[in-house]
This record gives structure tokens, C-alpha cells and sequence, in this order.
């Protein structure tokens, strides 16, 4: 008797095993729209590649890494890519810095930070390696 009270606690505990809701923690991805500032500590965003990850992301502002000799503007407001990267390189060239700008027109500008307007969503997908961000809510 005790084995037959044994195997039906054993069917019974193993039914309620399978019947069991599996819970998988997620982030809270919405479609609600946020401002971002996104931060790549890489370096591994530049004017070469910007169009890969934010073409249909609306960006703000973009802040380039800047040497700290050049006196310029750390932060440009953003129209495209290609409006920004020739003001960049026009800038610098005014200033007297034109081998390092004809070196930036070819390798590309690396941006430090850019701030944008889009979807938790969206900037979930974005696959860009160690990239940092703030939230600042509507």
C-alpha cells in the first residue's frame, strides 16, 4: 500500500512540475517614444558607419570626440551625416588643422555621444557593442 501512495505522490508532484507557467523576466520594451542619450565608450561609431545603425532614428545632436587641443563646439546640431561631417571638417580646416581634417574626411569622425528621439523598441535592437544610455522621459 505504502508503494502505491508513493508512486501516485510521485505522478502527481511530476504533473504539477509540467504544468507549471514558465516566467521569463523581460525588459519593459514599449513603443512609447523617449528622448535618449546614447554614449559609445568604443569609439566604435563614426560618420563611416552612423547611417548603419540610426538611418531611420531621429537624431538631435551629435558630439564628436574631439582632441582637446582644437578649440571647437563639442556639441553640432544634426540635419544628415554627410551636413555634418563637412561642417565638422570645414571647421577644423578654418582653424588651421587641415591635415587632420583631410584624415577625419577619410576615416571617419568618431562620435562620443548623440542624443535621439525614438522608441524603447527601437533602441533595444540596436547592436552596437558596450553603448551606454539615459532616458530622459517626455
Amino acid at each position: 500500500m505504502k508503494k502505491i501512495i508513493l508512486a501516485f505522490t510521485i505522478c502527481f508532484l511530476f504533473y504539477l512540475n509540467i504544468n507549471q507557467e514558465i516566467i521569463v523576466p523581460t525588459a519593459n520594451i514599449t513603443d512609447d517614444y523617449n528622448f535618449y542619450i546614447l554614449e559609445f565608450p568604443n569609439q566604435n561609431v563614426s560618420t563611416n558607419n552612423f547611417n548603419k545603425y540610426f538611418a531611420d532614428i531621429n537624431v538631435i545632436w551629435i558630439e564628436p570626440y574631439i582632441n582637446p587641443l582644437f578649440n571647437v563646439k563639442t556639441r553640432y546640431q544634426f540635419k544628415n551625416i554627410n551636413y555634418f561631417k563637412e561642417q565638422y571638417i570645414n571647421l577644423l580646416i578654418e582653424k588651421g588643422y587641415r591635415k587632420f581634417a583631410m584624415n577625419l574626411k577619410i576615416e571617419g569622425i568618431k562620435i562620443k555621444r548623440i542624443k535621439v528621439y525614438s522608441s524603447d523598441k527601437t533602441i533595444s535592437n540596436l547592436k552596437i557593442e558596450n553603448i551606454k544610455f539615459d532616458i530622459i522621459y517626455n
